[in-house]
């Protein structure tokens, strides 16, 4: 299969770069956002915008959690109506609740 997008670590910083907007992305790749659709399409199976926010729950919302912020303020802190909406987001990229991972990395802390 042709790869039609940078290889992941460099579309990760573009990402960063762009401050997680398609549009911005677009313009940092050098192509229309339609064709970055159809790349993202062709390539990840996922539309930029679903990567884009999967790439934002990781890199920013995990780091929140593992710092030990309440979920309700990382919610708002990321620009989130709810902190429902921020609690299926997170569940969705990382499969678990933020308070779930946040235990976790308790626990792994404690044993290392």
């Amino acid at each position: 299969m042709t790869r039609h997008l940078p290889p992941d670590p460099e579309l990760k910083r573009l990402a960063r770069k762009a401050d997680y907007e398609v549009s911005a992305l677009a313009a940092l790749l050098g192509i229309s956002e339609r064709k970055l659709e159809r790349d993202f399409h062709h390539d990840a199976r996922k539309t930029p915008k679903a990567w884009l926010d999967e790439l934002f729950i990781l890199q920013e919302a995990v780091a929140l959690v593992v710092q030990g912020m309440k979920v309700g303020a990382i919610a708002l802190k990321l620009g989130y109506a709810t902190v429902q909406g921020f609690s299926r987001a997170f569940h969705r990229v990382t499969g678990e609740t933020p308070t779930a991972f946040y235990r976790k990395a308790l626990r792994r802390k404690n044993i290392g």
